[in-house]
């Protein structure tokens, strides 16, 4: 039995769009992957503490390619957070490539720089990823 080489993980609010880019990706593995019950959306645990810190924790990937499902619902800003926490945790855990899937970006319609001085949010969110 191997290991399968591809793992999804998926942010609150984008389950769905994970489950169907693992039924899409359980047609693409090699023969040997494919019954082995198809491509899982992997469980990785948030704690969060009466003084409003979180943490994230999640299953080993060392030497696997990694895919996160994020969408940006409400609310924002915790799920930014849940995300960063997510990929520093897979991070630490050693993967080989990491894949963040965004299927919208709703900063991206509102930032303009129309003046000087004004910070353009979606540049800045898409550099601390």
């Amino acid at each position: 039995m191997h290991t399968l080489p591809i793992c999804v993980y998926a942010t609150s609010g984008s389950e769905y769009l994970a489950e169907e880019i693992c039924q899409y990706l359980q047609g693409r593995l090699p023969q040997e992957f494919q019954e082995s019950g198809g491509v899982p959306i992997q469980v990785h645990k948030m704690f969060g503490f009466s003084n409003d810190n979180r943490l994230a924790e999640c299953n080993s990937v060392r030497g696997r390619f990694v895919v996160v499902v994020h969408t940006m619902t409400p609310p924002v800003d915790a799920n930014f957070v849940e995300l960063l926490l997510l990929l520093d945790a897979i991070c630490l855990s050693s993967p080989d490539d990491v894949l963040v899937v965004f299927p919208y970006m709703d900063w991206a319609r509102s930032d303009k720089k129309n003046r000087r001085h004004i910070s353009v949010f979606a540049r800045r969110y898409a550099m601390i990823i």
